[in-house]
């Protein structure tokens, strides 16, 4: 099954692509340096052996050197997909290929299938008009969020659906901040996305807030 420019990278928003270089750039520039600083203070108290700060720096050094080669990875794997650039014709290629990929991964891994291939042409058009993660996107149920995985920087993992450690067959809030809520229960998205709506007032913002249905 041959993939066109599309997807043969990670499919990635632009909004996406452009939070993930502001990560690794505070993780290069703020970070990882605050963080050898503590380390290099901690070992100057005495015995590294017996010393909390010490043992938490060093962890936390390994944690944030692995998030910045995990970054530096998806940046080099993904194509920034800017579909509010993108033409009809494009975007209908697009959905084409995110239905074969579909197709082809839940007749391996199990999955809600109807359900997903017609929310495709849907979760382009909203991803088109908003901008996640700024914007919300509430799906009910999600058991019809696949093609918003594939647009929100998962395309790389997606052969792991549904399998042990890999991705969900629901939207997660751990799994990607492109996840506002986690579902997996009709009649949800409503209240939810009301609570997110109330709170964005609270704060005083102004993203949308989207309840998916159906």
């Amino acid at each position: 099954m041959s993939e066109s420019d599309f997807m043969q990278k990670m499919p990635i928003t632009k909004a996406g692509y452009e939070k993930l270089k502001k990560e690794l750039h505070h993780l290069k520039a703020v970070a990882i340096p605050e963080n050898a600083r503590a380390i290099e203070e901690a070992r100057s108290h005495g015995d590294i052996a017996e010393n909390a700060e010490y043992q938490y720096a060093k962890e936390r050094q390994s944690f944030l050197h692995g998030r910045m080669q995990e970054i530096e990875n998806n940046l080099a794997s993904s194509k920034v997909i800017d579909l509010k650039g993108l033409t009809e014709a494009e975007r209908s290629t697009l959905a084409d290929e995110m239905r074969a990929l579909i197709i082809d991964t839940v007749s391996r891994t199990g999955g809600h299938l109807a359900s997903n291939l017609g929310a495709i042409e849907l979760a382009i058009a909203i991803h088109t008009a908003f901008d996640s993660p700024v914007d919300k996107i509430v799906w009910d149920v999600s058991h019809q969020s696949y093609p918003h995985k594939l647009l929100t920087g998962r395309r790389d993992a997606f052969a792991t659906l549904r399998q042990g450690g890999g991705l969900s067959g629901f939207t997660r809030r751990d799994e990607s901040e492109h996840d506002a809520f986690g579902a997996g229960h009709a009649s949800t998205s409503t209240s939810a996305a009301l609570g997110l709506a109330k709170a964005r007032d609270l704060r005083g913002t102004d993203e949308h807030v989207i309840a998916v249905i159906g």
